[in-house]
């Protein structure tokens, strides 16, 4: 088998992209594109660094391409005037032998060898203190081993951080960089949807809510359990399988852990969004998380520009059968998700070593099914669900909903619709068969009976596999015919 991912050293034979000239970077402004082309041909394409970089898909030193990440050269002054890092994709994928290995010469980080801290609670996800407590042990498992004394002491400078870990395994997913919502050079964000006035963040300013020109964009993180499962996932062999028989399948397995930090680029958002990223009064001095990317504003918008953008919200996906109340037919799957509130405080967090802001991400809730009822809002907690588009559930017959989520879905709902369409005909506009999920799912009835109209395939409550194999489905080397629905 071929495999389709490697380490950032090596990941440079498979890209293939036109030159690009000092000339040319000025001139993509003015083309209102300012994004490296498609190209289709890996994971970790053509936005992993900073600089511009010379490579040889075929090693032919007269056919030599240059990559510009970053497309405008004011962009790139300021980058470095900023001293901003490349993103550089975590790539640490171990298979279940190679890691046995490491393990025995002890060169895994400590995290992975310690047990995972909710087990030996006697957690039942249905009762609501218990639930809570789950979501803090979550929000404290994320957090470690970012954030060594070393890189953040007397430091402001945030861009180190979130980069590598020194106590346990994560990765990022492959094949997310092609189209204008894929990753940008500094942090690897990706593109999501614009920020609106909800329950949660109701000060949006009607201007930039009408014209939906600030948007998320979020970078996702995998525990060792998926990443050794990737590593067999992104082959050649397995990945042309999974398309030509229309069946996906991706298995995590317990103790599956993923979470996402999502960051919105509203432009001078302390000043816009004061009193909700920022403080006041005793908490004058807290604001949001923040660093610096290379992103667009709104939704329509192709143009990235180095921007300023807060951390307000988070996302954590656990999947343990070992817990008590999870579903079997939802593969165990829990959702839990945060938002940054200057007057919240998790004191769970106060002997750590990490920048203040998070200490200030407060919990919403924990979702164990789809139907009502299965979802828990904390006390003192705003949710973010409205079904029909404008009104706010009760919280006893809501579902979980971040606050830069989709107001008519719900996060275990969004996620389990993943891979669905993989496993539905298509017709010649290459569009999925009509009854698939589209946003997701508000009931486990109607997830069952999808699932068993897409022959049972889904990729594990995986959006990002979901959409990186969409990427790879179309890419020039490896796009194979799906079969048409009948008519």
């Amino acid at each position: 088998m071929q495999r389709i991912v490697t380490a950032f050293a090596f990941s440079l034979v498979f890209m293939s992209c036109a030159t690009m000239s000092t000339r040319d970077l000025a001139s993509n402004e003015e083309n209102g594109v300012n994004y490296p082309p498609d190209t289709f041909e890996n994971g970790f394409v053509n936005i992993d660094v900073l600089e511009p970089i010379a490579f040889n898909r075929k090693k032919d030193p007269n056919k030599q391409k240059t990559v510009h990440p970053i497309m405008f050269q004011h962009d790139l002054d300021e980058a470095h005037k900023s001293q901003l890092k490349s993103f550089r994709p975590l790539m640490n994928f171990k298979s279940k032998e190679e890691f046995e290995k490491l393990k025995k010469a002890g060169r895994l980080g400590k995290g992975d060898l310690v047990k995972l801290p909710w087990l030996d609670k006697n957690i039942d996800v249905r009762d609501s203190v218990q639930a809570e407590l789950l979501s803090k042990i979550l929000q404290r498992y994320v957090y470690e081993g970012w954030f060594d004394q070393d890189r953040t002491e007397n430091k402001t400078d945030l861009e180190n951080q979130f980069r590598e870990n020194s106590y346990r395994t994560w990765c990022h997913t492959p094949w997310l960089n092609i189209t204008e919502k894929g990753r940008e050079a500094i942090h690897g964000l990706t593109k999501e949807f614009p920020i609106r006035n909800t329950s949660v963040y109701h000060n949006v300013p009607e201007e930039i809510e009408r014209g939906e020109n600030a948007v998320t964009w979020g970078l996702a993180f995998f525990n060792q359990n998926v990443c050794q499962n990737y590593d067999t996932f992104f082959t050649e062999e397995h990945m042309i399988q999974q398309m030509r028989e229309r069946k996906p399948v991706f298995d995590a397995g317990d103790g599956a852990v993923s979470f996402k930090l999502l960051f919105n680029t509203m432009p001078d958002w302390d000043k816009a969004m004061a009193g909700e990223w920022t403080g006041s009064g005793k908490n004058s001095e807290v604001k949001a998380y923040n660093w610096f990317a290379h992103v667009s504003h709104d939704r329509k918008d192709s143009i990235r520009h180095i921007a300023n953008v807060a951390h307000v919200q988070m996302d954590i996906g656990l999947r343990d059968s070992r817990l008590i109340g999870t579903q079997d037919d939802l593969k165990n799957w829990v959702m839990t998700t945060f938002y940054f509130d200057p007057n919240y405080h998790n004191e769970f967090l106060d002997d750590m070593k990490i920048p203040e802001a998070l200490r200030h991400m407060r919990p919403v809730g924990l979702q164990y099914g789809l139907d009502v009822g299965e979802s828990i809002i904390f006390a003192g907690a705003n949710n973010n669900h409205r079904p029909d588009g404008i009104t706010e559930l009760p919280y006893d017959k809501t579902r979980l909903n971040g606050p830069v989520d989709n107001i008519k879905s719900s996060c275990l709902g969004c996620h389990a619709a993943s891979g669905m369409n993989f496993g539905l005909p298509v017709d010649k506009n290459n569009q999925v068969h009509p009854s698939a999920p589209g946003l997701g799912f508000l009931t486990k009835e109607d997830y069952l009976r999808y699932r068993k109209m897409a022959n049972g395939g889904n990729y594990d409550f995986n959006m990002q596999l979901d959409k990186s194999m969409r990427n790879f489905s179309k890419s020039k080397d490896y796009k194979i015919k799906l079969p048409e629905i009948q008519k």
